[in-house]
C-alpha cells in the first residue's frame, strides 16, 4: 500500500463522499470507487488500502461490500 493510501487527509476526502451518500448513507464498493476516481482523489494507485486504511483508522465502516461515514470523526475538508 502507498503511503498516500495512509493519509488521513485521503480518509477524509472519502469519508467525505460517503457524508453525502443518499438514502441511508451505505455506498456500494462500485460507487464508491467511481465517486473516487471522478473527485480525481489521489490515493496512490491503491482505493481499496485507501478505504481499508479509513476503516482501520475509524473514519468510515464496512459492510459487507458497503462502506458509510462514520459521524463524528475527523474533520472535514
Amino acid at each position: 500500500m502507498s503511503l498516500r493510501a495512509q493519509s488521513p487527509v485521503v480518509w477524509i476526502q472519502i469519508r467525505n463522499i460517503l457524508l453525502r451518500a443518499p438514502g441511508d448513507g451505505w455506498m456500494s464498493w462500485e460507487d464508491l470507487l467511481e465517486a473516487i476516481e471522478r473527485r480525481d482523489i489521489d490515493t496512490g494507485g491503491w482505493p481499496a488500502g485507501a478505504c481499508a486504511a479509513a476503516v482501520q483508522a475509524g473514519y468510515i465502516e464496512k459492510r459487507g461490500l458497503a462502506y458509510r461515514a462514520v459521524r463524528g470523526t475527523g474533520n472535514t475538508l
